[in-house]
């Protein structure tokens, strides 16, 4: 009686162990997606960038560039936002997840949060890069402000909830704040100053170089967990 109980304890974590990889994989290409459309992003920024602190004529309409900017960035963001789901279906999936079911799922839910924030910037961003028109963000600081704490309280939770669960998604979570007011803060206080000796309005381009870094830096984590799981698997056999 008791092995068959233990069997039936175990086809769960047995179960979710086989999907996990995939929904685990799946965010890592999507983040690291996600890094090179923002580099994209980025590269274009920089010309136009370049073009104004030179006091050129920009090969293109400004206009028109800072649109094709944002929907670069609202498409990375995009693919951000699935990565995040991924993640967050995946970790509870895990084997070392059976025990720690409560803080696993309760750490989805922070992660769920999160991809809503971000979510609402991808969408502004493609409104904005599409119609040219200004979402309700764009007109109250409010919407703004409540975004930001969300997308940061909601990764910091899931990677607390999940450091028992998945140490990966807890670095990816971590990497992810790059993304977030942290990382503005990081690209204006330091990265501006130190490499371009300017500060102020101009840290645009500083600001992607974060955001790229840290979306990467959250694709080759959970590129590692696969890995793990995938040793782990043949290990068992």
């Amino acid at each position: 009686m008791e092995a068959t109980t233990d069997s039936i304890r175990a086809r769960p974590g047995v179960r979710f162990g086989a999907a996990s990889p995939t929904l685990l994989l799946a965010a890592a290409v999507l983040f690291l997606v996600s890094a090179l459309i923002q580099q994209q992003a980025s590269r274009q920024g920089w010309d136009l960038f370049s073009s104004q602190m030179a006091e050129e004529a920009p090969g293109a309409d400004p206009l028109e560039q800072f649109a094709a900017i944002n929907r670069l960035i609202g498409a990375a963001t995009g693919l951000k936002v699935l990565g995040i789901l991924a993640m967050a279906a995946g970790v509870p999936a895990l084997p070392r997840a059976a025990g720690r079911r409560k803080a696993a799922v309760a750490g989805s839910v922070a992660a769920f949060l999160a991809a809503g924030a971000f979510a609402a910037w991808a969408i502004r961003a493609l409104v904005t890069g599409t119609s040219g028109t200004q979402t309700i963000m764009a007109e109250s600081p409010f919407p703004e402000r409540m975004l930001l704490l969300l997308s940061l309280a909601g990764l910091v939770a899931a990677a607390i909830s999940w450091r028992g669960s998945s140490l990966p998604a807890t670095f990816a979570c971590v990497f992810l704040l790059g993304s977030t007011v942290l990382g503005d803060f990081t690209a204006a206080i330091l990265l501006a100053p130190l490499l371009a000796m300017f500060a102020g309005d101009g840290f645009f381009p500083w600001n992607e170089m974060v955001v790229i870094a840290s979306t990467a830096a959250a694709g080759l984590s959970m590129l590692f967990a696969v890995g793990s799981l995938v040793r782990r698997a043949r290990v068992a056999r």
